[in-house]
C-alpha cells in the first residue's frame, strides 16, 4: 500500500504525540506518594536538602506499623550529614501534630509511629536538654498520636538547627517545606453498584453522581498557587468502575478539573480485571501549570480540586489513540500503553507508545530497558531485545499483515533488566471490516424482500424489522 497523504498525518500525530511526553521533563525536587525531596540550600559550599519518608505509602486498612524517616543529605554526593538537630513542625490539612526539636546521630532521624485517636503526639525516646529527642535508624524513637490514621497530605516545615554534634550553627535556620501524600481508597454506593476512588494526593470529598447526565463529580483539598504546583510533579487519582455498572462503562471518558477540560491523554484507562476498569487520572506539573492559569483567573475554588468524569467518544477531527494500563507480574511498575491510529488495521503503520511508572511512588521511570514483542497463535511475529526508553516514553513501530489481523498480544519482557514482564492483549482489525458488514446487510435485506415478494410474506428480525 502507497504511503500517501494518509500516512503522513498518522506519522505527523505520532511524532507530536510522542515530543509532547517527552517534553514532560519532571522537576528534580517535589512532593509526590510516600516521599518528598525539597528544594536544596547552599550551605558552606555545598547544596544540602532534607529527604522525607512515610510508610506505608497506601491505606487499605488500620496501620499497625508505620515510620517517618527524615535524612539531611548533601545534594552532589549523596552523603547523608550526621549529627543534625532538627525542629520539625507536622501538620494535616491544617491540624497541627506535633512540633518539637530532634537530633540523629547518624544523620537518620527515624520515628516509629503508633496510629492514635488522641489529640496530641506524645513521643517516647531518649532526651538531651539541648538537642531535644533522640532518635536515629539505630535507635529510633517512638511516636503515639493523630498520625497515619487515613491518607491524605501531610506538611512538614523542617528546620535545621545545627550540624555536626552542635558545632555548626546555620544562621539563620534552614527551613525546608516537605509535603508528603498518604494514598487512600474511598467507596461509594450507586444504585447498589460499589464504586471506589483511590487517591495518590488527598482526602476525597463532596462524592456525588448526576444519573441524568451519567456524570461523576468529586473533590479533594488544592493548592493551586504557581509555586507551590512547582513542586508537585504529578497527580494521580483513580476511579476503579465495576463491569456490572454497565451505563457508565466506556472506552473512553472525558474529565475535567474546576470546570475546566483536562488533556485527553491525561484520562488513561486500565482494561486489564475481569471485575472492574480503573480509569486514571494522570495529570502531570505542566498540565497542572496550565490548569492553575486557568483556576486562579478567578478566587471561586482556589482551594479545591474539583473532577468530574463522564463516558465520552473520540472527538470529531481528532486522530483518536488507543490505550491500556496494566501492571508488571510483581506489580512494581505500571505500564501504559498507547497506540496511534486507535483502530490497528493492516497495512497500516501502527506506533506504540510505553510510559513506565512506580506502582509505588506513581512517578515516572526514566530510561527503562525492555524487550518488545508481539505474538500471533502462539508464535511470536516480532521480538526486539535491548529496546530502552527516552526519558519516560518508550516507542515502537510495527506494520500488520493482513495474515495477522485477530487477537494479538503484546508483550514486554526483561523490564528494567529484571524478570519482571506484562502482556496486552489487542485487535488487529481486517481491511474495511465495516464496508464488508454493510454489504452482507444489504445483501440480507435484498434477499429477504425478494423473498417477500415471492411469498408475500413478511418476516420480522429479532433486532428489527424488514
Amino acid at each position: 500500500m502507497a504511503r500517501g497523504p494518509l500516512f503522513a498525518k498518522f506519522m505527523f500525530a505520532a511524532v507530536a504525540i510522542i515530543a509532547s511526553l517527552i517534553s514532560m521533563a519532571m522537576p528534580a525536587y517535589g512532593h509526590g506518594i510516600s516521599t518528598d525531596v525539597a528544594p536544596p540550600i547552599k550551605f558552606q559550599d555545598r547544596d544540602v536538602t532534607v529527604f522525607v519518608k512515610m510508610t506505608p505509602a497506601f491505606i487499605t486498612d488500620s496501620v499497625s506499623n508505620a515510620s517517618i524517616e527524615v535524612t539531611l543529605k548533601d545534594v552532589n554526593t549523596g552523603e547523608v550529614i550526621p549529627h543534625v538537630t532538627f525542629f520539625i513542625k507536622l501538620d494535616k490539612q491544617g491540624k497541627s501534630l506535633h512540633s518539637d526539636h530532634f537530633h540523629a546521630h547518624d544523620g537518620k532521624l527515624v520515628l516509629g509511629v503508633k496510629p492514635e485517636e488522641i489529640d496530641k503526639t506524645w513521643i517516647s525516646a531518649y532526651r538531651e536538654t539541648d538537642l531535644g529527642w533522640i532518635a536515629s535508624s539505630d535507635f529510633p524513637a517512638l511516636a503515639e498520636g493523630p498520625i497515619f490514621l487515613d491518607g491524605g497530605l501531610y506538611h512538614f516545615a523542617i528546620d535545621v538547627m545545627s550540624l555536626k554534634e552542635g558545632k555548626l550553627f546555620p544562621d539563620p535556620a534552614l527551613k525546608y517545606d516537605a509535603y508528603v501524600s498518604i494514598g487512600e481508597s474511598s467507596a461509594y454506593s450507586i444504585d447498589g453498584e460499589e464504586l471506589q476512588i483511590r487517591t495518590m494526593y488527598d482526602k476525597i470529598q463532596n462524592f456525588s453522581f448526576d444519573s441524568t447526565n451519567n456524570i461523576l463529580k468529586f473533590s479533594m483539598p488544592f493548592t493551586w498557587d504557581s509555586s507551590y504546583l512547582a513542586l508537585v510533579p504529578l497527580v494521580h487519582v483513580e476511579v476503579q468502575v465495576p463491569r456490572s455498572f454497565s451505563e457508565f462503562l466506556a472506552d473512553r471518558y472525558a474529565g475535567t478539573v474546576n470546570g475546566i477540560s483536562v488533556p485527553d491523554e491525561a484520562i488513561m484507562i486500565d482494561n486489564s480485571n475481569p471485575d472492574f476498569i480503573v480509569v486514571h487520572y494522570m495529570i502531570m506539573n505542566r498540565q497542572l501549570m496550565q490548569l492553575s492559569e486557568q483556576v486562579t483567573s478567578t478566587t471561586k475554588d482556589a482551594n479545591m480540586a474539583i473532577f468530574t468524569l463522564t463516558p465520552s467518544t473520540s472527538k470529531v477531527g481528532m486522530l483518536p489513540t488507543g490505550q491500556m494500563m496494566a501492571t508488571s507480574s510483581d506489580g512494581s511498575v505500571m505500564i501504559l500503553l498507547s497506540w496511534i491510529p486507535a483502530t490497528i488495521e493492516p497495512f497500516t503503520p501502527t506506533t506504540f507508545t510505553l510510559n513506565f511508572i512506580d506502582a509505588e511512588t506513581k512517578q515516572p521511570m526514566k530510561n527503562v530497558p525492555y524487550d518488545f514483542v508481539l505474538i500471533k497463535d502462539g508464535n511470536e511475529i516480532l521480538k526486539r531485545t535491548g529496546q530502552q526508553s527516552t526519558m519516560d516514553v518508550g516507542t515502537e513501530q510495527f506494520t500488520f499483515t493482513e495474515s495477522q489481523t485477530g487477537s494479538v498480544t503484546l508483550r514486554l519482557d526483561n523490564i528494567g533488566n529484571t524478570n519482571e514482564s506484562v502482556e496486552f492483549s489487542i485487535n488487529v482489525v481486517p481491511e474495511f471490516p465495516n464496508v464488508l458488514t454493510i454489504m452482507a446487510g444489504a445483501v440480507t435485506v435484498l434477499l429477504l424482500l425478494r423473498f417477500k415478494k415471492i411469498t408475500g410474506k413478511l418476516f420480522v428480525l429479532k433486532n428489527g424489522s424488514v
